[in-house]
């Protein structure tokens, strides 16, 4: 228990009063002022009014400032009722509000978490032509974040601008609305307070904040601040992630800028941060949609490399990984034909976006040429992703489809499972040309721990039911015997 909030002190005060009240002497001011101290520290502020009730018995006229004691006892304790019978009897004594009195007033809303009322006794200073003190809209500044009212927020930042624009706390109660809204997702706001805490003030803002306004301007398809942002956390030390570049990307590419998202991928292997194809997923994934802009991908290849000299083989293969999930096997194989002019080495990624485009075109022989081609000119060893598309590419066949068991057989014997996909699609072609080895081949998927989806079942059902009535057919067709 503190000294203050000590019952045994107001015990001691009213025994002084009785004692003056026996005398008959009157206690002035200066023994008010003091009884005050120790009657507003109580837990229960209300015991201050018996005070006020005593005063009037006396015929002492309490001034303002003791008014405004007692409202911040009152207001320290969150006691709005007390502090609204006090307002009550300064009404009827018809003193004044000043700013001290409406900054107790804000203090015990905010005390109160009554956000509302701290705003409204604000507006009602701005309309009396008042000026709030920059403790009192700080108060209700630092509520609204609490609560996460970034509106609130912003609204009170300004209005501190605009009455105190030279207060040291300014940058710092900004940088607070930043963080509200970025973790909110607020784009307009982050956007707004990244001015003001990071190129009006040159403040420093962590890696987390970083990471979360990189997001929402990310959402927003705000690729430059996205890039300023990664820019502001690398030329301060903060050491950027896989995960900083996939939201820079995300950035540009919502943008279809495709010259700054294709450089990302120059700045990530700058930064030492690898480079796979999951990185560029959702670049391949915009321009898989829209023809349009895979041309002017393709056109960004070119002007990279007139501009830079060099083109990023990420890039590249994104682009025909677009072509490849349009469709559009010629425009994948025009930027294959680019290679040597872009300075670039195809690599085994490259094979693997040219074997999809194949696939979509049901052309098995364009890709079976472009598998040895690679494997023989370039000298690349297929992967198991490879050889897990050439197993779907040659199962497009009508009837030649036999290549699939050869490249199943290498898969295994790395030591490695086939591709779910592959598999798929080779028991498919089995079941539609009713090939003995169908058996076969799905016990060795479920060997390999994958099982047949309801739909595979009823389709191997389906091509065997009808199987069996064209067999059924033939056999009931009467023999024809030649003459001679």
């Amino acid at each position: 228990m503190s000294d203050l909030d000590n019952p045994a002190k107001l015990e001691r005060s009213r025994s002084i009063l009785q004692q003056l009240d026996a005398s008959n002497l009157k206690p002035n001011l200066s023994i008010y002022d003091r009884l005050l101290d120790v009657h507003g520290s109580q837990k229960d502020p209300s015991v201050m009014l018996t005070l006020f009730d005593l005063m009037a018995q006396h015929n002492v006229d309490p001034p303002l400032d003791f008014y405004h004691r007692a409202l911040h006892f009152s207001g320290r304790n969150a006691n709005c009722v007390v502090q609204a019978q006090l307002l009550d009897l300064m009404d009827q004594r018809q003193l004044p509000y000043t700013i001290t009195t409406y900054e107790y007033m804000i203090r015990c809303a905010a005390k109160n978490i009554e956000l509302e009322r701290a705003l409204d006794i604000l507006d009602r200073m701005v309309q009396q032509d008042m000026v709030p003190t920059e403790s009192s809209i700080f108060v209700a500044l630092l509520l609204a974040i609490d609560l996460r009212e970034p509106r609130e927020a912003d609204r009170l930042w300004q209005l501190a601008h605009r009455f105190h624009p030279t207060s040291p706390s300014m940058a710092t109660h900004a940088l607070s609305v930043l963080r509200l809204a970025a973790y909110l997702d607020q784009y307009e706001l982050v956007r707004t307070y990244w001015r003001l805490v990071v190129t009006e003030n040159n403040r420093v803002v962590d890696d987390g904040l970083g990471n979360l306004a990189i997001m929402t301007a990310a959402r927003a398809k705000d690729a430059q601040l996205s890039y300023d942002i990664m820019l502001h956390l690398a030329e301060n030390g903060f050491r950027l992630t896989e995960h900083h570049f996939s939201c820079l990307l995300d950035a540009f590419a919502s943008t279809l800028d495709m010259n700054h998202t294709f450089r990302v991928f120059e700045a990530m292997r700058t930064a030492r941060i690898p480079v796979t194809k999951a990185t560029g997923v959702s670049v391949a994934r915009r321009l898989g949609s829209d023809v349009n802009a895979i041309h002017l991908a393709r056109q960004a290849l070119q002007d990279i490399y007139t501009q830079f000299g060099c083109v990023d083989i990420m890039a590249f293969n994104i682009v025909i990984h677009a072509f490849a999930h349009h469709g559009d096997l010629d425009e994948a194989l025009r930027t294959y034909d680019m290679a040597a002019d872009l300075a670039i080495v195809p690599d085994i990624d490259t094979l693997e976006a040219l074997l999809d485009a194949c696939v979509h075109s049901r052309n098995a022989d364009k890709g079976t040429a472009l598998f040895h081609e690679f494997l023989q000119q370039k000298k690349l060893e297929p992967s198991t992703s490879t050889l897990s598309k050439m197993i779907v590419l040659v199962c497009t066949e009508h009837s030649n489809y036999e290549a699939a068991f050869t490249y199943l057989e290498q898969i295994k014997k790395r030591g490695q499972l086939p591709y779910r996909g592959a598999y798929y699609r080779l028991v498919k072609k089995l079941a539609a040309c009713d090939d003995p080895r169908l058996a076969l081949a799905v016990k060795d998927m479920e060997a390999c721990g994958y099982t047949l989806s309801t739909h595979l079942q009823a389709y191997i059902a389906d091509k065997a039911s009808l199987s069996e009535k064209r067999r059924a057919l033939a056999s009931s067709q009467p023999t024809v015997v030649s003459s001679t």
